[in-house]
């Protein structure tokens, strides 16, 4: 894989972006509708129905972002990343589904801190990656 063009080196990202995105939108549904099946000591119906679709659609958006910080990193550990992005996405929506036991805002808390932690984590991954290549000399091109 010596030199890739930029089109294909963001192919990948941009496929588990893609993915993210919609696993995002129905994993923040799914938490968001499990925080309202909790009843009133948790959200209340007029909450519950004025924010349905702003967490759909801001999960939408982490899931995206978690989905292309972890297909950067799958250019080098594909099988690791793709486990990582699984795990990731389910873990998320425990999280988001055991912080909203108690409180929606903790359940919000939760599942989108999760991306936060999937987007730092694979941010920090790929420039400890960089920075191995760059002291071995190695060119910063991906290799298979």
């Amino acid at each position: 894989m010596g030199n890739q063009s930029v089109s294909s080196r963001l192919a990948l990202p941009a496929c588990y972006a893609s993915l993210g995105a919609v696993l995002g939108f129905f994993g923040a549904a799914l938490v968001w509708q499990f925080i309202y099946s909790i009843g009133s000591s948790v959200v209340s119906d007029e909450l519950h129905y004025e924010l349905a679709g702003t967490v759909s659609a801001w999960g939408t958006v982490a899931g995206a972002c978690s989905g292309f910080a972890v297909g950067a990193v799958a250019n080098t550990r594909a099988v690791a990343a793709f486990i990582a992005f699984a795990v990731l996405h389910v873990s998320a929506v425990l999280a988001g589904m055991f912080g909203g036991s108690s409180r929606w805002a903790n359940g919000i808390y939760g599942y989108f801190g999760a991306h936060a932690a999937s987007v730092i984590g694979c941010g920090g991954c790929a420039v400890l990656l960089v920075a191995r290549k760059l002291i071995r000399n190695q060119p910063l091109t991906a290799s298979r």
